[in-house]
């Protein structure tokens, strides 16, 4: 082996002897969890118009370390997913980039609830969110080759993207330096997609 592939750069030793830093990771991952946590709490009164089985299965919060090499936390409630019918809202975290919420929707609940997310246009394209358009669905970031922004789409490619795509994803996110603004984001939006799948226009 060529020990110059192992040896570490300045910056690395620099960091690999430096524990503050890690523990400071900790910490942060630590309070995402806690607001995750405030906000299971606090969204599950919203959202009793939706299916049984999709409110039936408590909120379920966990982190990973390697979504494109970088740490993440998410929460998934509301939340269904058996074979290929998927029901969630998504919760984001992700370490140096952005607080995200998603709505994702395949199968029936694909069928069910398009009708409305089609009538959605103008809401959403008028309040900043985005539309996947890759043919994989459990992808999360907003590169230009997986969402576009709604406003960017005229009503008629709205209409054939969520009625031709296999699946409907729609996804809002803020930076990570709004921090102190992430529970009003999630609760507001949150209840957002609550009001559009209750067939409710905001």
């Amino acid at each position: 082996m060529d020990s110059a592939n192992v040896n570490l750069s300045e910056n690395e030793l620099l960091l690999v002897t430096n524990t503050d830093w890690i523990l400071t990771k900790h910490r942060i991952i630590e309070k995402v969890y806690q607001l995750f946590g405030q906000l299971s709490a606090d969204i599950r009164e919203q959202g009793s118009h939706l299916p049984e089985e999709v409110l039936a299965i408590p909120p379920k919060i966990y982190k990973g370390e390697q979504y494109k090499y970088l740490p993440y936390v998410l929460m998934d409630y509301p939340r269904h997913f058996k074979e290929n019918n998927f029901f969630a809202i998504r919760f984001f975290f992700w370490w140096g980039n952005y607080f995200s919420i998603t709505l994702q929707l395949s199968g029936k609940y694909k069928q069910q609830y398009q009708n409305k997310i089609n009538d959605a246009y103008h809401t959403l394209a008028g309040s900043d969110w985005f539309v996947c358009i890759n043919s994989d669905e459990w992808q999360h970031d907003f590169e230009p080759g997986n969402y576009l922004p709604a406003g960017e789409m005229n009503e008629q490619e709205w209409q054939e993207l969520i009625y031709g795509h296999p699946f409907i994803k729609v996804a809002k996110k803020i930076p990570l330096q709004e921090w102190e603004k992430a529970y009003q984001f999630f609760t507001a939006n949150y209840f957002l997609l609550c009001q559009l799948l209750a067939g409710n226009k905001p």
